[in-house]
């Protein structure tokens, strides 16, 4: 049979390993046993909800794998976020600067602050928004800017945090994507005023359900317990300027789970493990990628270390004048796992252009998203599946390629 030939058009498959044994490779997240022990026994226990010390077990290490002061395990990354646009001051007549290419959690808990969202424009080399672009969307109502570290690629710290001093203005991080990347010798989370790590199951650092607010500054700790969980009020660990409120609260219960604290815990102990699986097959593999000169792959600064919470690559369509559905579909016949990139344009969205957000449009971020593309970070220490997969790239680039 001719190997050339496409399996879309009834060739052989390139990725020839058993299908279940593919997906299991791929697979993320891949728990150690210890965290089925660790779950059991609180099972057991009868604590899965309530655990105070586990909690501030996960904070405390979290706190000290950062070199930062404070973590506060949450019940979201959401809420993470939602904590510290309340602290930080966001409310009805402030503007608050984020990236449009970001998952909508980045955007909406400000904007249900009554906030109005600015989208800034995403640099094309790294994904993340264009500090100069930020410069130009500064206004006297803007209360905050909260830079995403996509896909676990550290934003450009020092001229975002250069910008909120000039202005008076805060940041906030968004490190759901960056548990383990480091900017200028220090690690993501503890660059700006606060930041918000998400530990849902996707993540890098993967708990289940969770997320994880991360601070230096000891008036924004206490804080952020008072608004996740009255019983931090009554302990003590909100500071005395809210012990008035330690019978009610004020009003939220964001507390993680011990279920997810423990999972959390655990998965810690793993994480640079894990991520130094991924990142030398991310890095082998997108190595192939372009040296078909159709691929562009976002690459860190000498002082810069990335982690792959997706592994989101450039495809030049208009090189190959092959569009990225075709080239999907017939990498998908020959077994791999390819999609369009899952986040659409923020500024695009009805809940933000009915708000007034970017009415003028965002052109180098729409014409950005046209060309990404999601292939696998190859989770597992495996070399067979990386090997079948650059087959098969390389097949079907050689077929549709003219």
């Amino acid at each position: 049979m001719d190997k050339t030939k496409l399996a879309l058009n009834g060739g052989p498959k390139a990725i020839t390993m058993d299908p279940q044994k593919a997906a299991a490779l791929l697979k993320w997240p891949r728990y150690e046993p210890a965290v089925i022990d660790r779950c059991a026994d609180l099972i057991r226990k009868g604590e899965i909800t309530y655990n105070q010390e586990l909690v501030f077990q996960l904070g405390d290490a979290f706190a000290k794998y950062l070199d930062a002061e404070y973590c506060l395990p949450v019940s979201r990354g959401t809420d993470a976020l939602f904590i510290a646009y309340n602290i930080l001051g966001v409310g009805p007549g402030t503007e608050v600067i984020c990236p449009t290419y970001t998952f909508w959690a980045t955007a909406m808990p400000a904007a249900n602050l009554g906030a109005k969202l600015i989208f800034a424009e995403a640099d094309p080399k790294t994904f993340n928004i264009d500090p100069a672009d930020v410069r130009k969307k500064i206004t006297p109502k803007t209360k905050l800017i909260v830079p995403m570290h996509s896909w676990g690629m550290p934003c450009e710290m020092d001229e975002i945090n250069e910008i909120a001093r000039q202005h008076g203005i805060g940041v906030v991080e968004d490190a759901s994507h960056a548990h383990g990347s480091s900017y200028k010798g220090k690690k993501t989370g503890t660059l700006s005023d606060i930041s918000a790590f998400s530990i849902q199951n996707s993540k890098l650092l993967p708990a289940g359900e969770g997320g994880l607010l991360v601070t230096n500054n000891q008036s924004y700790f206490e804080d952020a317990c008072a608004w996740t969980d009255y019983f931090l009020i009554q302990k003590g660990f909100a500071g005395d300027r809210w012990r008035k409120y330690e019978r009610t609260g004020l009003g939220w219960n964001l507390r993680i789970s011990a279920l997810n604290a423990a999972i959390g815990l655990e998965m810690l102990k793993v994480l640079d493990r894990n991520n130094a699986i991924i990142n030398k097959n991310c890095a082998r593999f997108n190595a192939a990628l372009e040296k078909t000169g159709y691929f562009k792959v976002p690459h860190p600064a000498k002082d810069v270390t990335r982690v792959y919470y997706e592994n989101i690559v450039f495809y030049d369509f208009k090189a190959t004048g092959v569009p990225p559905q075709k080239l999907m579909e017939a990498l998908r016949a020959e077994g791999c796992d390819v999609n369009a990139t899952r986040y659409p344009l923020l500024h695009q969205q009805p809940f933000f252009t009915e708000r007034g957000s970017n009415p003028k449009g965002l052109p180098v971020t729409d014409e950005l998203l046209d060309h990404l593309l999601q292939v696998p970070k190859f989770p597992a220490a495996n070399d067979e599946i990386i090997d079948q997969y650059i087959a098969a790239f390389t097949k079907v680039l050689a077929a549709l390629v003219k």
